[in-house]
C-alpha cells in the first residue's frame, strides 16, 4: 500500500483544480497563498522523518535498542498520519 499524507492530497487537489486540459498547472497569487503553508508543513515533516531515521541508525549502531525502539515508535506515529 502506498500511503499519501494529508499535505500531499491537499497539494494535489490544488494543482488539479488549477490545471488545464493538457495538465498544465497555472498558479496565481491566491493559489500560491494556499500552497506555501502546505509546502512549509511538508518540509518540516520530511525533515523530522529524516532526523528520526538518522537517530534510529545511530541508536542501532550504538546497540541502544531501547532508544531505537522509542525512535521507531515516533517514526511509526508520523507515518500513520499518511493515510
Amino acid at each position: 500500500m502506498i500511503a499519501i499524507h494529508r499535505i500531499h492530497r491537499e497539494l494535489a487537489n490544488i494543482a488539479h483544480m488549477n490545471s488545464d486540459a493538457e495538465d498544465n498547472v497555472i498558479f496565481g497569487i491566491p493559489e500560491l497563498k494556499l500552497i506555501m503553508p502546505l509546502l512549509i508543513e511538508n518540509m518540516k515533516l520530511v525533515r523530522r522523518l529524516d532526523e528520526l531515521k538518522n537517530l534510529a541508525y545511530v541508536a542501532h549502531i550504538s546497540n541502544d535498542f531501547g532508544w531505537e525502539q522509542d525512535i521507531c515508535r515516533e517514526i511509526d506515529e508520523l507515518e500513520a498520519a499518511c493515510l
